[in-house]
């Protein structure tokens, strides 16, 4: 999974990427590729509430298991919580 992430990294070049893995109670963080330069989430977004955490996010996974925000910045208005997570 490591590999793959390095892989899609070279292709859409984020800052981060994340596996996030649920069984709807918990949300983990179970695989992260950073660029350099960039601390790690890996120990802080372990056995997270489901409620608090990913609720938020079902609008963007209504249709889809991944969500792509190139820019952050345009949760800001609409989606003030979901902003906040990620900045």
């Amino acid at each position: 999974m490591s590999n793959a992430l390095v892989a899609l990294s070279e292709t859409i070049h984020p800052d981060h990427l994340y596996i996030l893995e649920t069984e709807l109670k918990t949300i983990s963080n179970t695989f992260e590729w950073c660029k350099e330069g960039i601390t790690s989430e890996m120990d802080t977004l372990q056995n997270l509430s489901y409620d608090e955490y990913m609720l938020g996010w079902e609008t963007f996974l209504e249709h889809d298991t991944m969500a792509f925000i190139p820019d952050i910045e345009m949760l800001k208005e609409d989606y003030p919580s979901n902003y906040q997570i990620l900045k």
